[in-house]
C-alpha cells in the first residue's frame, strides 16, 4: 500500500502545492508534528487512484479568467483537493510519533479554452467515494478547493502561477481574484517558484504599481442538469 508522507516541516512559510496547502507562520511549526498522508497508486484496492463515483451528480462548472496577463502561458493545469474529514478515524496511526495521519487526494480536472483568457471546467463535490484504507474506519471525502495553475513553458523555471477556489466559494457559486506581480513572470530567480499571488492589492501599491501585476479570478456556478463526467 504505497503513502506518501510529509513527517516535518521545518520552514516557517513553506508551500505544498501538489497538495493545495498554504502553510504560513506558526501553523507550520504545528504541522511538523502531524503526518500527511496521500491516497496514492495501489491503495485503493490495486487502482491507480482512489475509487470514482461513477455518477456523480454536486456539480459546479468552474471559469478561470485572466487579466492583463504579461504574455502566453503554454501550460494550463487544473485539479481538485479532497480531504478525508474523519482522518482522525480514518487515517493511519503513525505509532512512534502517537499521531493519526490526514488524508487527501488531488484529482486532476480537463480544462476548456474558451479564449485566450479563459477557461472552464467541472468539479464535482461527490467525484471519490468513501472507503476505509487503513483497516480502521471508512474516509469520508470532502471537497476543499478547486485550483488552476499557469506556466510560461513546460520547463524546470518557469514561474507556476496558483489560483484556487475554496469549497466554501464553490458552493455558494462564489468569486475570488488574486494579484501576481508581472516580475515572476515567466520565471522567478530560483526554480520551480511558486506564486499564490495576493487577494488585495493595498491602495499606494495600486496607485503606484498597479499596472506591475496581472489578475486571475474564478467562480463558480452549481450545475441544474447532470453533464457527462470527465477526467484526465
Amino acid at each position: 500500500m504505497a503513502v506518501i508522507s510529509i513527517n516535518a516541516i521545518s520552514s516557517a512559510r513553506h508551500h505544498i502545492a501538489d497538495a493545495g496547502f498554504i502553510v504560513r507562520g506558526t501553523c507550520a511549526a504545528a504541522l511538523a508534528l502531524v503526518a500527511v498522508s496521500v491516497v496514492t497508486p495501489a491503495q485503493a484496492a490495486g487502482s491507480d487512484q482512489p475509487a470514482l463515483n461513477p455518477a456523480p451528480s454536486q456539480g459546479y462548472e468552474f471559469t478561470v479568467t485572466l487579466a492583463e496577463a504579461p504574455g502566453p502561458f503554454k501550460v494550463v493545469t487544473a485539479g481538485a483537493q479532497y480531504d478525508a474529514e474523519n482522518y482522525a478515524r480514518c487515517g493511519k496511526s503513525i505509532r512512534l510519533a502517537g499521531t493519526i495521519s490526514r488524508v487527501t487526494s488531488h484529482q486532476e480536472i480537463k480544462l476548456t479554452k474558451i479564449s485566450d483568457t479563459t477557461y472552464r471546467g467541472i468539479v464535482y463535490a461527490d467525484q471519490l467515494i468513501d472507503e476505509s484504507y487503513y483497516g480502521r474506519d471508512v474516509c469520508h471525502w470532502k471537497l476543499t478547493n478547486v485550483s488552476a495553475s499557469f506556466k510560461a513553458n513546460a520547463d524546470n523555471v518557469s514561474t507556476t502561477h496558483i489560483m484556487s477556489l475554496p469549497a466554501k466559494l464553490i458552493a455558494a457559486e462564489g468569486t475570488d481574484t488574486r494579484y501576481f506581480w508581472e516580475g515572476y513572470y515567466p520565471r522567478a530567480k530560483m526554480e520551480r517558484f511558486r506564486d499564490f499571488g495576493d487577494d488585495s492589492l493595498k491602495e499606494a501599491v495600486r496607485r503606484e504599481h498597479g499596472d506591475e501585476f496581472f489578475s486571475i479570478t474564478m467562480s463558480a456556478k452549481k450545475i441544474s442538469a447532470q453533464m457527462p463526467y470527465e477526467l484526465d
